[in-house]
């Protein structure tokens, strides 16, 4: 797949006339630092494009349960610490190891691992079309290929997608993708 790195800003007009902008379009792939927080930049970026559109769908995807179980308690934590007000924090339905749900603006939030053989990596983002794509430590998944392959086949096109990781070392995954 090819990666674009352009950005379109997008304006929506809200019903009270005003003019919000949505990012639309960012494919980005990177080395990230132990703690620097880019995953948490980029999550909580998803976070608020999901809770101020609707309809819209964003995966995170971690490498394995553990990782993906503690970055969707963080969004959860961020979530949390918005203020209750229905403009600002939506109600939520479905809340549990996975998802976070918004059924009133009919937005959700999806954390998965990849997966670790190939007919279950091919599988992975069945059932809806994504808007937002984190994926995390790829390099350190089973079947990072596969995977992307099967994930980036079911995004919307103006889909934001970022792929980041530590780095494993050379000629990883990631390494290859970023000589592109």
């Amino acid at each position: 797949w090819d990666i674009i790195k352009e950005r379109h800003w997008l304006p929506f007009i809200l019903p009270n006339g005003a003019v919000a902008h949505r990012l639309q379009g960012v494919r980005d792939v990177s080395v990230k630092f132990r703690d620097a927080g880019s995953t948490m930049f980029w999550a909580a970026l998803f976070l608020w494009d999901t809770l101020h559109f609707t309809g819209v769908t964003t995966k995170l995807y971690a490498q394995n349960d553990v990782g993906s179980m503690l970055l969707l308690k963080k969004v959860k934590d961020m979530f949390l610490s918005i203020p209750e007000h229905p403009l600002f924090r939506p109600v939520t339905g479905e809340d549990n190891d996975h998802f976070l749900t918004f059924p009133t603006i009919r937005s959700q939030l999806l954390c998965s691992t990849p997966g670790s053989s190939e007919t279950v990596a091919e599988q992975q983002g069945r059932g809806d079309t994504g808007d937002n794509l984190l994926l995390t430590e790829y390099p350190f998944w089973p079947k990072p290929e596969s995977t992307l392959d099967a994930l980036v086949g079911r995004i919307a096109s103006t889909a934001n997608v970022v792929i980041e990781s530590t780095g494993k070392h050379m000629n990883d995954a990631l390494h290859q993708m970023m000589e592109l």
